[in-house]
């Protein structure tokens, strides 16, 4: 009994300490807003955080290294106003928020001491407002210690480790676009998403096997890209990554890529060919969709995963050869791919989706398997000529059937479009049986008025 008592008070002993420490700790990291100068910022973890400032930054705003002796990693908010013309940028920045800057929208000069570490800032977006943080996304040009910088040839310093989110957007309706070309040294191991987002005057590009992540939309509606080498360490092609690089006509995606993301090549108007390698295991919605110049595709048996939209739009797409690890082939998945020919279904689909082949106006011949046991509504809309190839017993028949489709069983053609009525043998006795009774009365009642 003396000890079950000594545990629960040495229980309610334990409590009392932490609930007070607790209390004390949470409200330790209650952030305190401190002023300098003009600034207001937190300190986290020995690191300043501007967060407000305490009046108007003037037409050249300058950023300070250091407040209350803390070094400044982070921008979070600053008042800025249209008269804004120039900013300063210290080395100890690491990021900056997606707001700042905003209202700056006549900002023309963005003066920094070290390049390097301008290559490892993040910069955000705002994806509502379509605002980058990053003044070189609104025209503004960069000087270093005082000189204007060339970024026709941009090399990014040796021992830079990561390219920074949206580090060198451009201006999103340039035409020609400032950076031409780009040397990435062996030091960087990320690039970080949106980093050449809008450079419309890159043609190609060489990524060195150290990087082991691209971020989403890294190369964003670069229109003149045309040719890329990929790391061969990369595990993902991102989301956008490629999205509207309309010039883009080959790319070899590297073995051990397991996803090819969403839009990841989608509008890449020269995209002739793609060879998918066989670690890739599931393509998502629309990667290759828009993709109007793509004419054949080999889908490897490691995917399993194909999601809707995948290869929409690809207009001159005339073979395709599908992962037979594949359970369902998702809706609109080859839709308006109008020159598609034929198509083979691998056994081990389960499921075809809604609108599947809709309006692939040249598609004549789809081969189903027997384990197709569901196929989705106007798979075939707009698919005038299209003739189903299966055997008699298998769902894809009774599917035919329905949907008045050609079918091809067994090497003989039927045209089921108009099905064939068909009668129970008993009905026909019965109805020809009636039609003599009839005639027969019909016949007396004719004579017996003759009679008359």
């Amino acid at each position: 009994m003396k000890k079950s008592f000594a545990v629960v008070l040495a229980v309610l002993m334990l409590v009392s300490i932490l609930i007070p420490l607790g209390a004390f700790t949470a409200s330790a990291r209650e952030s305190v807003v401190f002023t300098e100068g003009n600034f207001k910022y937190e300190v986290y973890d020995g690191e300043a955080w501007i967060v407000g400032a305490t009046a108007d930054l003037g037409s050249d705003i300058v950023i300070p290294s250091t407040l209350g002796g803390y070094p400044v990693v982070l921008i979070c908010n600053i008042p800025g106003s249209p008269l804004v013309t120039s900013v300063t940028i210290p080395s100890t920045v690491e990021s900056i928020w997606p707001d700042v800057f905003e209202d700056c929208i006549h900002i023309e000069r963005v003066y920094i001491s070290d390049f390097a570490a301008w290559c490892e800032i993040d910069f955000d977006y705002n994806a509502v407002t379509w605002y980058c943080s990053n003044p070189l996304a609104s025209g503004a040009e960069l000087y270093l210690n005082g000189e204007k910088m060339d970024l026709t040839n941009l090399v990014i310093p040796d021992g830079v480790e990561k390219i920074g989110d949206y580090a060198f957007i451009s201006e999103w309706d340039m035409i020609e676009g400032v950076i031409e070309t780009v040397e990435i040294p062996s030091s960087v191991t990320s690039i970080g998403q949106g980093a050449f987002c809008y450079c419309a005057g890159i043609k190609s590009i060489i990524i060195p096997d150290s990087v082991k992540f691209i971020g989403d939309n890294a190369f964003n509606s670069c229109s003149k890209l045309e040719q890329v080498t990929l790391s061969e360490n990369i595990g993902y092609i991102e989301d956008y990554l490629f999205y509207d690089c309309t010039s883009l006509r080959s790319v070899n995606i590297p073995q051990g890529v397991k996803t090819i993301c969403e839009y990841a090549f989608a509008r890449c108007h020269s995209l002739e060919n793609v060879t998918i390698p066989d670690t890739v295991e599931k393509i998502e919605e629309g990667a290759f969709g828009g993709a109007i110049s793509l004419k054949s595709i080999t889908i490897p048996d490691s995917v399993t995963e194909i999601e809707r939209f995948a290869f929409y739009g690809c207009k001159s797409l005339e073979s395709v050869t599908l992962s037979p690890n594949v359970e369902f082939i998702n809706g609109m998945t080859f839709a308006e791919c109008e020159s598609l020919k034929s198509v083979e279904i691998p056994h081990g689909v389960l499921r075809l989706h809604d609108n599947v082949f809709e309006n692939c106006k040249s598609l004549t011949s789809v081969t189903f398997p027997s384990s197709v046991r569901d196929i989705g509504e106007e798979v075939f809309l707009g698919c005038d000529n299209v003739v189903i190839c299966c055997d008699k017993d298998d769902y894809a028949y009774e599917y035919a059937v329905q949907n008045g489709i050609k079918t091809h069983c067994d090497n003989v053609e039927q045209d089921v479009s108009v099905p064939a009525q068909t009668y129970d043998w008993k009905y026909l006795i019965v109805v020809c049986g009636a039609a003599v009774v009839a005639l027969v009365v019909v016949a007396v009642v004719a004579k017996k008025k003759k009679a008359k």
